[in-house]
C-alpha cells in the first residue's frame, strides 16, 4: 500500500522506478485526484502498518523463527 495525497491505494504493478495504482471511480469522485494532471506533484507515503511488518519479518529472516498467527495478529490489532 502507498498513500497518496494521504488517501490509501494498493499499488497494482511496480517497475525500477515507478508503481501503477488502480483508483476506482468513488475515489477520484470524493478527492481531489479529479483535479489533478499529468506533472501535478503529490505527496507520497509508504504504508506504516506495512512498514511495520516488513521491519519485523527483516528481523525474523537473521533467526529464520516463522511468526505464529498470534504473532500476526498482535501485529494487527495494534493497529
Amino acid at each position: 500500500s502507498v498513500a497518496v495525497d494521504g488517501v490509501s491505494l494498493t499499488i497494482n504493478e511496480t517497475g525500477e522506478d515507478w508503481f501503477r495504482l488502480t483508483i476506482i471511480p468513488h475515489t477520484v469522485e470524493n478527492t481531489l485526484f479529479k483535479e489533478y494532471r499529468p506533472g501535478t506533484q503529490v505527496n507520497i507515503e509508504t504504508d506504516l502498518f506495512a512498514r511495520y511488518v516488513d521491519h519485523i519479518l527483516r528481523h525474523r529472516e537473521a533467526g529464520k523463527k516463522r511468526m505464529s498467527w498470534d504473532e500476526i495478529d498482535a501485529i494487527s490489532m495494534s493497529f
